[in-house]
């Protein structure tokens, strides 16, 4: 490397990287692209998941979680305290509530929550953002809904109207956020609560086990669960896995945030692994440019020891002018991404970070691979002899095959022919240039298919599961004869009635260890007019069976089964004069397609007469599903809000949830979705724009390579507009080519791209293939070949023939 700069040949150092400024700052940009994105992505995601714990750290979450269908007594909570297998206790008293801001709005789904002590809280511990705690009569609220200190708030409990001043805002890191769909949770005293429901138990309780292990916990789990039974409550898992203990360092959003890391990971592999293909190229396409001058140098004394430095300082140059511009920009893209995903989990941001592991892969990106990728074609290059570099100098060679028969082609044009022929002219280029522009092509519309099978779970494949757009539920059971009256509202087409419950399921096979989770039953009638199943395996459901389930595909996989297969159900018992009114064997007759994602997906199919029979229920249901001539989805949640009023003037009471008709399913589902669906649009944006620099580069270095070639034609003839056009067809031909490439190779890479997605964040889905963006990459590279070739040929064009002539 001395030899470099104390010698004349720092000078050809120079003339390479400023007297070529256009090829240098299209390297400079293939390597600052690629260490940009991986800079930005890694870094925001390191951010992302050190705030989210940083945040779920200071709840202190529980290791169990469950729901005492009775409720639990106060002396209860005191009393477990003092087991050796448990560490700490906390019991929350819930309700569902509706509340509205002023009289004149409508009724919205609410939830009213109250604790023993806010301010000396042990487990899932609540934040006092702003404010003050509740008082006797005073509330607090969740943060992120339009609801201010000083406000005076109207709630809706069990038909009872009273006015809620809010004094303070709480942040629960265990709830839903607003960002993401929520629905409030109001705060109370506990004396408060009592008074305002009739109850004074709590539903939920939370404990921790001393030295956290998944075994301590689950035997914990089933002792406490058991000594429950013995004092005649009915415990169900409450964990947002559905199960009786959970990992406590695992948020409610670890599906997401996996599913998260995963996109961005793939995002930073994909546009590395592109990145270095396109060092590689440009450095190739170098060497090959200038092997007459490495042929020259040696002639006058160079050895390869001197060429291989000169060339590894210009690359090395690139690398570290790339470092200097991506640097920063990734520093602060990755702090702006993490921000705003975070804030769309919920999270407060933490301060302005500089990752460090991510900033050292981004320098070895720059500094290192570029020279590790460009070795193989520089030692090509500083091994070669004088003589073989002197009988490669020149313009022409023997015609090839493919020129030969491009030459019979007689209703070609003479231009488009010569392009095809220098397009072709160069194999080993033209595969690595496929393998990268083509590779970002099989992105894109991998990235792209994948964004269009969420969109379509969360919008489409509601309304083809849910054909029925309203479905109310109630407060309790009521008899089939009563809710079927409101067939006779105007507007109302058909209604169909179901039994809903959340019973325990688990493996009937004694050898599984797999824990036993709380699954939504729903018993629908045979046949159902409402819900159009769509299967994964097996079979749906028939007339005539009885102790038959068909499961939503997540649930299937976390217990392990599949058609044919038995499963314990246990259904608790409503009065609470038993633990579980029924416990029985029922046969897995097939695996269905559920939309939402995996925390909210935990249903079965059953019959419903069996379930009623099952329950001793008679004929009830507390879920009406009613088919409606509406105008557009849009208006069913107005629709709905005009049945529930039907029903409380029949003295049946409706709940308000986010689950009242199909169009606000699928748009909080859309909500859940929209930080995935986000950064797949970054990832297509980044390797759309990693596909164009391929391309650009590619046709730059060629024109400019080619400057000899342009001479010559000038000099016999070609005009300025025949030049242009023939390497913006050249230009055409490499784009044309990876589109057709992409066709045939992006099907199959984006089922397995939205599958593995899919699986990563819960959710069943139906492959939607993104033919727009087939359409979408034949425009783009069109484009970007003709602009990317018409720029230095005219700059070609200008030089004087004598300049092209003598240009390496």
């Amino acid at each position: 490397m001395h030899d470099v700069f104390t010698t004349t040949l720092r000078n050809k150092v120079w003339f390479d990287l400023w007297g070529a400024r256009q090829r240098t700052v299209q390297a400079i940009l293939t390597i600052a692209i690629g260490a940009f994105a991986v800079g930005m992505i890694l870094g925001s995601l390191q951010g992302v998941i050190k705030d989210t714990e940083r945040s779920w750290s200071a709840s202190s979450a529980p290791a169990i979680r469950l729901r005492v269908v009775e409720g639990a007594p106060a002396d209860l909570v005191e009393h477990l305290e003092t087991r050796p297998d448990l560490s700490a206790v906390e019991g929350q008293m819930e309700y569902a509530i509706k509340w509205r801001p002023a009289p004149d709005t409508p009724w919205q789904a609410a939830t009213l929550v109250a604790r023993d002590d806010y301010t000396n809280q042990k487990l899932s511990i609540l934040s006092l953002e702003s404010g003050a705690w509740p008082t006797r009569r005073e509330m607090a609220v969740e943060r992120g809904y339009p609801i201010a200190i000083g406000d005076q708030v109207e709630l809706n409990i069990d038909d009872h109207v009273v006015t809620a001043p809010i004094i303070g805002t709480v942040y629960n890191r265990v709830t839903l956020p607003a960002s993401l769909g929520g629905t409030p949770v109001f705060y109370t005293t506990r004396a408060h609560f009592a008074d305002l429901t009739g109850r004074d138990r709590y539903q939920f309780l939370y404990a921790s086990v001393p030295d956290y292990t998944p075994e301590r916990a689950a035997a914990a789990a089933a002792a406490l669960q058991a000594d429950l039974k013995d004092l005649g409550l009915t415990a169900t898992p409450a964990s947002t896995e559905r199960t009786y203990s959970i990992d406590p360092a695992l948020s409610w959003s670890h599906d997401l945030i996996n599913g998260m890391g995963f996109v961005m990971q793939t995002i930073g592999i994909v546009t590395m692994l592109l990145s270095l293909l396109l060092i590689y190229n440009t450095v190739n396409a170098i060497i090959t440019q200038q092997t007459a001058q490495i042929g020259e140098l040696k002639a006058i004394g160079a050895s390869s020891r001197q060429i291989l430095a000169v060339y590894l300082t210009i690359v090395a140059t690139y690398g570290v002018c790339a470092l200097i511009i991506s640097l920063p920009l990734s520093i602060l893209a990755a702090n702006g991404l993490r921000t705003l995903l975070v804030t769309r989990l919920g999270v407060t941001p933490g301060p302005f970070r500089v990752e460090f592991g991510p900033l050292l892969i981004q320098a070895a990106i720059c500094l290192f691979l570029p020279v590790l990728v460009a070795l193989p074609p520089i030692f090509g290059g500083a091994r070669i002899t004088v003589r073989e570099a002197i009988n490669s100098y020149g313009l022409s060679g023997d015609g090839s095959a493919l020129d030969e028969f491009v030459g019979r082609l007689s209703w070609l044009s003479r231009v488009f022919s010569l392009a095809i022929s220098n397009a072709f002219r160069n194999w080993k280029r033209l595969l690595l240039t496929q393998l990268a522009l083509a590779g970002a092509g099989v992105a894109l519309v991998a990235v792209m298919s994948t964004q269009s099978t969420l969109s379509y779970a969360s919008r489409g494949l509601f309304t083809e599961l849910y054909q029925f757009p309203v479905q109310i539920d109630l407060a309790r059971p009521e008899r089939w004869t009563q809710l079927e009256r409101i067939a006779t509202y105007p507007g109302v087409e058909q209604v169909e009635i179901w039994r809903t419950l959340a019973g325990v399921v688990k493996p009937s096979d004694p050898a599984s260890t797999v824990s036993a989770r709380a699954v939504e039953l729903n018993g629908i009638p045979l046949p159902s007019a409402a819900y159009e199943a769509q299967m994964v395996a097996g079979r749906w459901l028939e007339p005539g069976d009885t102790h038959a389930i068909v499961l939503a595909e997540g649930v299937a996989a976390e217990l392990g089964v599949g058609p044919g297969d038995w499963v314990h159900v246990q259904l608790p018992a409503a009065d609470g004069r038993s633990i579980w009114i029924s416990e029985e064997e029922w046969q897995v007759v097939g695996v269905f397609i559920d939309p939402n994602i995996r925390n909210l997906s935990r249903m079965g199919m059953v019959p419903r007469d069996t379930l009623l029979t099952e329950l001793h229920d008679g004929r009830v249901g507390n879920r009406v599903l009613v088919q409606a001539s509406l105008s557009d989805a849009a208006a069913a949640p107005a629709f709905a809000n005009e049945l529930r009023e039907f029903y409380d003037d029949l003295g049946i009471q409706a709940t308000i949830t986010q689950n009242d008709t199909v169009y606000q399913r699928s748009t909080r589902q859309s909500e859940n979705l929209r930080v995935i669906s986000m950064l797949l649009m970054v990832m297509a944006v980044i390797v759309a724009a990693v596909g164009g620099i391929a391309l650009s580069g590619v046709l730059s270095i060629s024109v400019l390579e080619r400057r000899r070639e342009i001479g010559v034609l000038r000099a016999i003839g070609a005009t300025p507009r025949t030049i242009r056009t023939l390497f913006m067809s050249e230009g055409l031909i490499f784009g044309w080519l990876s589109w057709v490439i992409t066709l045939l190779c992006s099907y199959p890479v984006a089922v397995a791209l939205a599958e593995q997605v899919a699986a990563t964040i819960g959710i069943s889905i139906v492959f939607q293939y993104a033919w727009a963006a087939i359409a979408f990459w034949l425009v783009l590279a069109s484009v970007i070949g003709v602009l990317a070739s018409i720029g230095p040929a005219q700059r070609a064009i200008k030089a004087s023939v004598q300049e092209s002539l003598a240009y390496e």
